[in-house]
């Protein structure tokens, strides 16, 4: 199936609430945890990821 578009706008509001904000503006606007180094968290999502990982690869190999 395929979708036709009379108007797309790709245009960006020049006007608003929004139009002056700055990626520096939005970052300022995040806590300090934010930016903080967690090895323990760091660590914690490698292992997680290796394991889904090795899950993909068996479930992959089971269906073979």
């Amino acid at each position: 199936m395929t979708a036709i578009l009379d108007r797309v706008s790709t245009s960006r509001p020049s006007d608003g609430p929004l139009a002056n904000v700055t990626l520096r503006d939005v970052i300022k606007t995040l806590p300090k945890e934010c930016f903080e180094k967690n090895s323990r968290k760091a660590w914690q999502q490698v292992g997680l990821s290796v394991v889904m990982a090795i899950v993909g690869y068996e479930i992959g190999r089971a269906h073979v």
